[in-house]
């Protein structure tokens, strides 16, 4: 009886001192449970030796410095770790080549693609919204605003082929299609409209079009879908270009596929470049 007690006294106390174990382990593995320690392991995904030498940052510690405090910024109140590992991976590869293009923009300039699942943000279900981040982007939930509003709802997008309605806060036309239709009688998504035919607003043209108001039917109010411009094509916006880049220079602002960081760009600010 006396050696069962024992044993029994012994497992307990190994058992105590295994839980005791597990979870302080627990906590210190979670190096992105808040967004202090999630803006670190962002910063040091990014500053990989390749950016700090395209950015003649002054040392790889002053590269880190500078994207922590920019991530700071970048990452609203009402972050979550829930989904924050997908994000530093895709910040990881953004970097690994000191060379940016649209997509690896988007995700490090505007939180986009496998960043854009960090915020809880305040607002809940149908409530109204300007950014993505007011609402729960964490499950997914993201601002849907229709065309020819500032605001919008926050809903799961409910992705709408051609001929499908989209009068639902939530509906949204997929690649292709475009929302058009009156209070009276409707919204259905209809199809695209090709290069050269009119157009009110770039929606209503294929993705590889933006609608050209310069080219002005008839009517002198509509304009035309016209092909955007390609690499070295002169530009005002990044919506012009087919690459989505559009790039200062000293002489002009020109497409360009991707962004090279170097000594000087403003890409580097925040790298720790000058």
């Amino acid at each position: 009886m006396k050696k069962l007690l024992i044993l029994s006294l012994g497992l307990a106390a190994l058992a105590g001192c295994s839980s005791d174990a597990s979870g302080p382990k627990k906590v210190e593995a979670d190096g992105l449970k808040d967004r202090g320690l999630f803006c670190k392991a962002w910063a040091e995904a990014a500053c990989n030796d390749e950016v700090v030498d395209s950015c003649q940052a002054a040392d790889r510690d002053s590269c880190i410095a500078a994207q922590r405090a920019y991530c700071t910024t970048l990452v609203p109140p009402g972050y979550k770790s829930t989904r924050a590992e997908d994000c530093i991976a895709a910040v990881s590869r953004a970097y690994e080549d000191a060379e940016l293009n649209k997509t690896e923009l988007d995700t490090v300039l505007k939180l986009g693609g496998d960043c854009s699942h960090l915020v809880e943000g305040g607002s809940g279900v149908g409530s109204s919204c300007t950014l993505a981040t007011d609402c729960n982007t964490v499950q997914k939930y993201t601002c849907v605003i229709k065309a020819g509003n500032v605001e919008g709802t926050c809903q799961i997008p409910k992705i709408q082929g051609p001929g499908e309605p989209c009068d639902e806060p939530a509906q949204v036309c997929g690649t292709g299609a475009y929302c058009a239709g009156s209070d009276d009688a409707g919204y259905n998504c209809l199809v695209t409209r090709d290069a050269g035919k009119s157009c009110n607003y770039d929606a209503m043209c294929d993705t590889t079009d933006l609608c050209d108001k310069s080219a002005s039917t008839d009517d002198g109010v509509t304009g035309k879908c016209s092909p955007k411009l390609e690499r070295s094509d002169t530009c005002t916006t990044h919506d012009e270009c087919a690459s989505g880049i559009c790039l200062d220079g000293s002489t002009k602002s020109a497409c360009a596929d991707s962004v090279k960081l170097t000594f000087g760009s403003p890409y580097c600010t925040d790298l720790g470049g000058a």
